[in-house]
């Protein structure tokens, strides 16, 4: 994977798995909105109306985090509870998209039920 909307699909992957799959504007759980982020990274022009990267990095980091906030209410073992909060940290102090979907794989990996 290494176009932007290939790696994007990591963190419409992870967000849809939280959400049921039903991705609305309210939990950004749309391929697009990282790769916009990417996009704007690289310096390629985005959508007219889009924020410059460092807007739509905090953005992103904000979605993550609403994401990672719900998956704390489900039932889990203390041991993932703990991987999920350390990964809120990370989505916290995340100064790109790579750190970014490196978060959204991981808690991918660990909320999914058939890993």
């Amino acid at each position: 994977m290494s176009d932007s909307s290939s790696l994007a699909a990591i963190y419409e992957s992870f967000l849809l798995q939280v959400y049921g799959g039903k991705p609305t504007t309210k939990n950004g759980a749309y391929a697009s909105v990282m790769a916009n982020l990417i996009n704007k990274e690289k310096g390629k022009r985005g959508p007219a109306n889009s924020p410059d990267a460092e807007v739509q990095l905090e953005k992103v980091k904000e979605y993550i985090l609403l994401a990672l906030d719900k998956v704390l209410k489900w039932k889990m073992s203390q041991s993932h509870r703990d991987s999920i909060e350390g990964l809120k940290k990370k989505t916290r102090s995340a100064r790109s998209s790579s750190d970014l979907l490196e978060v959204c794989e991981f808690a991918y990996l660990l909320i999914d039920p058939n890993v």
